[in-house]
């Protein structure tokens, strides 16, 4: 299909994409995948699987979804099962690893901490520290607090697809992310001193100081 087909289709709802995928347009597809990445990359990274793990887990969601697709009725949001499919597909992995690890006792794992994405040296630099400071609390939550904050949080979807997406009550969901949310601040109070955070500076609480002096000194 060609680009400026695409284009022009980019911004359909997802239940028109699938009927038309439904009737052979598969190139649609594509927009479902654009779409659709960064939640299942962060639903991954909420169950604390990184790097090329989720990649694969990724992939594998989506052809699931494609295969699967006759099985979609629209009483349901698609991005509701879509994600629900990710997440099967997240516990799957991690069953599967736990296995292996009772298999291989003595065997390494390797989890690489995900580098930030990239305003002046100063600010990039700033926003790296945070961002990283940030990623680091959240990946230490407990996982059921973890998922919700992502979701809910990150991804922003209702509290009502949140509950759906994971089969939780309402109430449950809020709960949780109440939880993950004062978790989260004690977890940065530990990283920051309390007495550094939004500080005037000695250089400009100085110069303050001397101006208000001097225009004292003119009265």
């Amino acid at each position: 299909m060609a680009a400026e087909i695409l284009k022009k289709k980019e911004n359909l709802p997802d239940e028109e994409l699938i009927a038309l995928i439904k009737t052979g347009q598969t190139d649609l597809y594509r927009i479902i995948i654009q779409r659709y990445n960064q939640r299942l990359y962060r639903t991954a990274i909420s169950f604390g699987i990184y790097d090329f793990d989720s990649d694969d887990l990724i992939q594998q969601t989506y052809i699931n979804v494609f295969e699967k697709l006759d099985q979609y009725r629209a009483d349901a949001k698609f991005s509701t099962w879509l994600t629900r499919i990710m997440i099967n597909e997240c516990l799957m992995y991690k069953r599967k690893k736990k296995t292996e690890n009772k298999r291989f006792v003595d065997g390494e794992k390797n989890v690489t901490i995900l580098t930030p994405e990239h305003q002046t040296p100063e600010k990039d630099y700033m926003n790296k520290e945070m961002k990283n400071t940030l990623e680091t609390a959240i990946k230490k939550l407990p996982e059921k607090y973890r998922v919700v904050y992502v979701l809910r949080e990150i991804e922003g979807i209702s509290v009502k697809e949140c509950a759906r997406t994971l089969a939780l009550s309402e109430i449950n969901v809020k709960v949780r992310l109440l939880r993950a949310k004062n978790l989260l601040k004690n977890e940065l109070l530990k990283t920051f001193n309390k007495d550094e955070v939004l500080t005037f500076g000695n250089s400009r609480c100085g110069a303050v100081t001397e101006n208000v002096m001097k225009l004292i000194g003119k009265r």
